[in-house]
């Protein structure tokens, strides 16, 4: 009937760490399952941590993201009532643990339902790395959709951009100089 099928035992170990910890992205987007996050990242959408089904939130999960320090997380579950509930669940989690830090503190952590009950794999066979943007936008979690990476030089040093957005009538822009 489908669903998600794990190995018995405990669950260990975590799909994109190595680039996640390389790129240290500001904003990580949190799904269902590994076919969701292979979703994503074939859609150009490569900042992503998939968990274990609804309630797979791990330790590891955990001290990755405090690792990570993002400043933004999307909570992209499956948008059946299951994945609605867990959405929810883990966001009051992640505010509770991140209250107070540096770390995705206050209104920075966000929940995405996919509609008509779809997973990210359902919704990306149709759908676009700009329409997820979109449909987080819609959504009013997201004000503004990130900038594809983009560089530009100042003075002999390179600049690339990682993130830009606009908070009210300022404009919030990560750069990495090379």
């Amino acid at each position: 009937e489908g669903g998600h099928f794990y190995l018995p035992g405990a669950r260990s170990g975590l799909f994109n760490e190595t680039y996640l910890k390389t790129e240290k992205p500001a904003e990580l987007v949190i799904t269902e399952s590994i076919i969701d996050a292979l979703s994503f990242m074939e859609r150009g959408i490569l900042n992503v941590l998939p968990i274990y089904g609804i309630n797979g939130f791990t330790k590891a999960h955990e001290t990755l993201l405090i690792e990570l320090k993002p400043c933004r997380l999307i909570i992209a579950l499956d948008g059946d009532e299951q994945g609605k509930q867990a959405a929810e669940k883990l966001k009051e989690k992640l505010n509770l643990l991140f209250n107070g830090s540096s770390i995705v503190a206050g209104n920075n952590c966000h929940t995405v339902i996919f509609p008509h009950d779809q997973d990210a794999n359902e919704y990306f066979i149709k759908n676009s790395a700009k329409d997820f943007w979109y449909l987080t936008k819609e959504a009013g979690q997201v004000k503004q959709t990130p900038l594809h990476q983009s560089s530009f030089s100042i003075a002999h040093s390179l600049f690339k951009i990682k993130w830009a957005e606009v908070k009210g009538t300022k404009l919030n822009v990560t750069l990495k100089a090379e």
